[in-house]
């Protein structure tokens, strides 16, 4: 028999002792490892779960006082289109002083990026916050308008999240 057959049987033998000791105490860490995240990604849906709860109840009260109170209701139409007037008016106002900007300095340099840059980001912002204030008007009209069938719905999620039997 060669040396390397002895070296591998004495090297095998405290070998396998170590890992017999060791391997409990690593199972035990990969448990608790284990465990722990997956107590906490049940906390996350958990706390998930509470903030859309929440949210719901929320949008179920303002529907139903917009459902029940239709002067609330036209109140958020024309509060909706003051916003949308004033935004036109405030992207009117930059989107004018971007392009005297760049006309002050012939559109070159600085001046000129500044101008062309500022009047793009000017209409791109003032658009969003008209399309973004015109659709949340909409959906709440349109909770509204079919408010039996939203309510229905919403009170079977609201149910459902909160653990009653449907």
């Amino acid at each position: 028999m060669s040396i390397d057959l002895w070296i591998s049987i004495a090297l095998a033998i405290p070998l396998a002792i170590v890992a017999n000791l060791f391997t409990p105490k690593l199972q035990k860490w990969l448990d608790a490892r284990l465990e722990r995240s997956k107590n906490e990604k049940i906390e996350k849906k958990e706390a998930a779960r509470k903030l859309q709860l929440e949210g719901l109840k929320k949008d179920l009260l303002e529907v139903t006082k917009y459902h029940d109170n239709k002067a609330e209701l036209n109140q958020l139409f024309l509060v909706s289109l003051i916003k949308v007037a004033m935004y036109g008016a405030i992207g009117t106002i930059y989107g004018a002083i971007f392009p005297f900007m760049g006309e002050l300095t012939s559109w070159d340099g600085v001046g000129g990026v500044v101008g062309r840059t500022g009047a793009q980001i000017t209409a791109l912002a003032v658009s969003m916050l008209i399309f973004m204030t015109c659709a949340q008007t909409m959906r709440m009209h349109k909770k509204v308008r079919d408010y039996e069938e939203y309510e229905k719905t919403t009170k079977l999620l609201i149910d459902e999240l909160e653990g009653k039997s449907v």
